[in-house]
């Protein structure tokens, strides 16, 4: 082949190296500048002839290089290409062509393809400080140990034009940077970097950028290098900015990938489509990055195979579409990854079988950071002491639409444990989740402010636990236990004071609901929904500790149904100074309320059906002053309101009881004063007024109906009584259908007695050792006589009796038996034997008909 042969296939291998050299553009562009073609080889009179023709060169002159295999040293020195103008494309020609640098200065713009660089150190190969298009492909480079004195690093662009671009080169076996780029903007595509190894205690990286600088890797692979890191930003000016994208890459088995350092630079990276995989310390570790640093990540994976799998100090980091799995960490917390006053934004993305010897098997954040995670899966993920998912400590927390299956910890809070910091939680799915100390087997929370919305819990014993919170909301939130019972939905315990606790729109199901143990100043439960299992026997669906207590707690609108207590109540609430119940509804349920400590209690508006009380405890129960208001009591069975204080004043306003199961315990049991307004009880078989106290008792009953009854309405034994404007109607018992009064005093005033009935003789109405006052009131149709009294006194005045009967048919209307009698305006009609005195000590009338 001929020189002229040569020639074209160097043009042509040129044109193929380097996009912008080509035959065809040579030949247009000949007419407007020179251009020279001269060959290199590794003599001395090559070297001179080449550089004197680069150094000749004006700014629109090209020289084609084509540079033949050999050593070019100077003794240690490598041989120096040195171009400040115009346009050189080297070519290299095949072999092995060591020991040669290119320094590009000024505008120049220079081609570089073809080299073959193998073993040896000298200085930086590739020095670039030109603003012109520099483009460096299809080379190899490889087991090179050391660069002097340039900074270590193999190609360095001082400055790099927005087009400079470095492609399908292999750098294998470098023991220095392969590039660093300090200040312009440059492109890698399809590269390989492998085998890197760290010299010495050299602190190098596979690729540096420095401020001012832009880098973008395409295409490209990094495996097995054991540089610190691999990849290393913000290293030289700390006030300044640098950015990096990397896009369709791959990482794999490095010591650190991706490594941004120095806590005053402004670094900002985006990563797409890339894989990390087996990295041995961290894939990517950002350390004290400027607060306005940016980190984006999507679409890639990371697959840690034993190792953490990112380390994040400060900045912000977002992360969406990717995927992290068997990351760890043996010394530090947070498996896959941790943050430390910095911000990480987690959208869309998996973290799967991941462990921290300490805590947080999956994310850590501590020292005034923040996590906002949504649309996102954790499964598999287990911390060695707290937060099987994530530990947060000091940092603030955002979940929602995730979900988290299988999380665990050996200490507390299986999926998540959020320390001294706030937490918002919403629309999230939490299952087979579990803690070694059964301490929140999905979350546990101490101190701050927590607000829950819309998630879900489910298939876990104790799955929340709150100690020393300060504010706690949830709405809308189901907590559900699958084949599961005698657990705590909700346990809220500590020695602190908690602010406030509210709980709306829950749905608890299967289990013991909600344990405050703690003390609160105010607590709100409202429009809950609490089911349970007939064949599972829980403790209680809501309960307050008996040695904190809590100043206000309020419930409302809310449901409890086949909930069979283990404690004979629903809802036992210890130390509350002021309770309001209103609007609930409890049905087919073991047990209502129980009221222990305080000052008062107000339950209003509620519906108990088919509700059953253990050995006449009640179904309700309260020690201190209660009032019940406008409430239906349905088909339930046993004592209905056990109000169990001697010192307190309770009410009832506006209740009714209809169709109480027969049993030997009164329906209204009380031992303080206690007021029934406008109420009315039917169809009961049981005493319904029954005081267990025999003194300092007051039973006002005012505006109420009493009506087919079967035993004995109210029965007093001891203290007084005193009935208004009520109606006892086909009431039926064996003494006393309606009323029996055994020591005490008796006071009735405007009210109707009609067709009730005493099976025995003894009256509807009977008194012993009683003082008794019956004023404008009537009693109709009577069986078994209206009024029988022994030993008491009594007076009666402006009542009207007719159609009453007695089987004996003495004193159809009134028996007295001693004790002394006032009759005055009184008018007793249509019957026989109306009244019978017998053994009277003294009896008077006036007026009476």
């Amino acid at each position: 082949m001929g020189k002229l042969g040569w020639i074209l296939c160097f043009f042509l291998l040129v044109s193929l190296a380097t996009p912008s050299f080509s035959l065809e553009n040579f030949s247009q562009s000949n007419a407007k500048r020179a251009t020279v073609s001269v060959t290199l080889d590794p003599n001395d009179a090559s070297k001179s002839n080449v550089q004197n023709t680069i150094s000749s060169m004006g700014s629109g002159d090209v020289t084609n290089v084509l540079i033949n295999g050999g050593s070019y040293s100077f003794a240690l020195d490598a041989f120096s290409l040195v171009v400040s103008t115009g346009t050189v494309n080297f070519l290299g020609s095949g072999g092995s062509q060591s020991r040669i640098q290119f320094i590009v200065n000024g505008t120049s713009s220079v081609s570089i393809s073809g080299m073959v660089y193998n073993s040896g150190s000298s200085q930086s190969p590739i020095i670039v400080n030109t603003t012109g298009l520099v483009t460096i492909s299809n080379n190899i480079f490889s087991n090179f140990q050391n660069c002097y004195p340039q900074s270590n690093a193999f190609i360095i662009f001082n400055s790099a034009s927005n087009q400079s671009r470095i492609s399908n080169c292999s750098f294998d076996g470098i023991g220095v940077s392969a590039l660093q780029v300090r200040s312009g903007n440059l492109t890698v595509f399809n590269c390989n970097f492998t085998r890197s190894k760290s010299s010495g205690s050299s602190r190098w990286s596979i690729v540096m950028i420095s401020s001012n600088a832009s880098l973008a890797i395409n295409s490209s692979r990094f495996i097995g290098n054991d540089l610190n890191p691999n990849i290393v930003t913000g290293v030289i000016v700390p006030s300044s900015f640098s950015y990096v994208s990397i896009v369709d890459s791959y990482f794999e088995k490095n010591s650190i990938s991706i490594y941004v350092e120095n806590s005053r630079t402004k670094a900002d990276i985006d990563i797409r489509n890339s894989t990390f995989n087996e990295d041995s310390l961290e894939s990517i570790l950002k350390s004290n990055s400027d607060l306005t640093s940016k980190l984006n990540i999507f679409g890639s994976t990371f697959n840690g195979n034993g190792q953490q799998c990112m380390y994040l100090i400060g900045g912000t980091s977002t992360i969406t579409r990717s995927t992290f799995k068997r990351c760890s960490t043996i010394y530090y917390s947070g498996g896959a990854i941790q943050v430390e006053r910095g911000n990480l934004v987690l959208r869309d993305s998996t973290i799967s079988s991941s462990y921290s010897v300490t805590n947080g098997g999956a994310i850590s954040c501590t020292m005034n950071g923040n996590v906002d995670i949504s649309g996102s899966n954790f499964t598999l993920n287990h911390a060695a002491s707290n937060g099987g998912s994530i530990f947060a400590q000091g940092c603030g927390l955002q979940v929602s639409q995730s979900q988290f299956n299988g999380e665990s910890s050996e200490s507390s809070g299986g999926s998540i444990y959020i320390d001294s910091s706030d937490m918002t939680l919403n629309n999230n799915v939490f299952y087979n989740n579990s803690a070694s100390l059964q301490q929140g087997n999905h979350i546990y929370i101490t101190n701050q402010n927590s607000v829950l919305s819309n998630n879900q819990f489910r298939s876990s014993q104790n799955p929340i636990y709150l100690f020393n919170a300060l504010n706690f909301s949830s709405s809308n939130d189901q907590f559900i236990a699958e084949k599961l019972n005698n657990f705590t939905h909700l346990t809220v315990a500590g020695d602190k004071l908690m602010n406030s606790l509210s709980i709306s729109g829950g749905r608890f199901n299967g289990s013991s609901a909600i344990k405050l143990l703690q003390t609160i100043s105010s607590s709100s439960i409202s429009n809950c929904t609490f089911d349970g299992d007939s064949s599972k026997v829980v403790e209680s669906s809501i309960e307050t500790g008996e040695v904190n207590g809590i100043t206000q707690f309020g419930m409302f609108n809310s449901s409890f149904r086949n909930i069979v207590s283990s404690k004979g109540y629903v809802i036992i609430l210890n130390n509350v100074s002021i309770s309001n119940l209103d609007s609930l509804r409890f049905t087919d349920t073991l047990g209502g309320i129980y009221v222990n400590g305080g000052s008062n209690a107000s339950i209003s508006s509620s519906e108990f059906t088919r509700v059953s009380s253990i050995n006449g405890t009640g179904i309700i129960y309260s020690s201190i002053s209660t009032n019940i208001s406008s409430s239906n009591f349905v088909r339930n069975n046993g004592t209905i309101a056990n109000l169990d204080c001697n010192d307190c004043n309770s009410t009832l306003f506006k209740i009714n009881i209809d169709s109480s199961a027969k049993s030997s315990f009164p329906l209204i049991s009380n031992g303080g004063n206690l007021s029934v307004l406008n109420s009315t009880f039917n169809n009961n078989p049981n005493p319904v007024i029954l005081p267990s106290s025999s003194f300092n008792t007051t039973i006002n009953v005012r505006g109420s109906v009493f009506s087919n009854n079967t035993n004995n309405c109210i029965e007093i034994n001891g203290g007084e009584l005193d009935v208004n404007d009520s109606n006892f109607y086909n009431n039926s018992g064996i003494n006393g259908s309606f009323i029996k009064c055994n020591k005490g005093s008796v006071l009735i005033a405007g009210t109707s007695f009609e067709k009730n009935h005493a099976e025995s003789y003894n009256g509807t109405l009977s008194f012993l050792q009683c003082q008794l006052s019956i004023s404008s009131s009537q009693f109709k149709d009577q069986a078994g006589r209206s009024i029988y009294t022994e030993n008491s006194s009594v007076q009666l005045s402006s009542n009207v009796f007719y159609d009453n009967s007695a089987s004996n048919e003495e004193g159809k209307h009134v028996y007295i038996l001693s004790g002394n009698a006032s009759f005055s305006n009184n008018q007793f009609r249509s019957s026989q034997n109306s009244a019978f005195l017998f053994d009277t000590n003294y009896f008077s009338s006036s007026n009476d008909q």
